[in-house]
């Protein structure tokens, strides 16, 4: 269960890159790339469903002594980064919308 939370971890993170990569239309997306904000929920909510499940498999993990070790802490670590960038994104987004609303 250790290497599932890794799994999950590394496939967030390297959802979340891609993402980024096809929003600022660089390589490999290019020019166009941008298109893909049309797949912007169904992506997040892929992330959030493999965050959150390598997440919760880290932790119990981690709360059982015959397995916890490395493997266990990087997967909380990566997991919980992979859940942090998107929401921060949103707070972030939701604070613009409140500065613009009160201009």
């Amino acid at each position: 269960m250790t290497y599932f939370s890794l799994g999950t971890a590394i496939v967030a993170l390297a959802t979340e890159v891609l993402v980024f990569l096809s929003l600022m239309e660089m390589p490999p997306f290019g020019k166009g790339g941008s298109d893909i904000i049309l797949a912007l929920p169904f992506l997040g909510l892929v992330v959030f469903a493999l965050a959150t499940l390598g997440f919760l498999t880290a932790l119990s993990a981690r709360r059982n002594p015959t397995h916890a070790g490395k493997l266990a802490a990087a997967g909380v670590l990566l997991n919980g980064l992979s859940l942090l960038i998107p929401t921060l994104m949103i707070v972030l987004a939701v604070g613009r919308l409140v500065i613009s609303a009160g201009r």
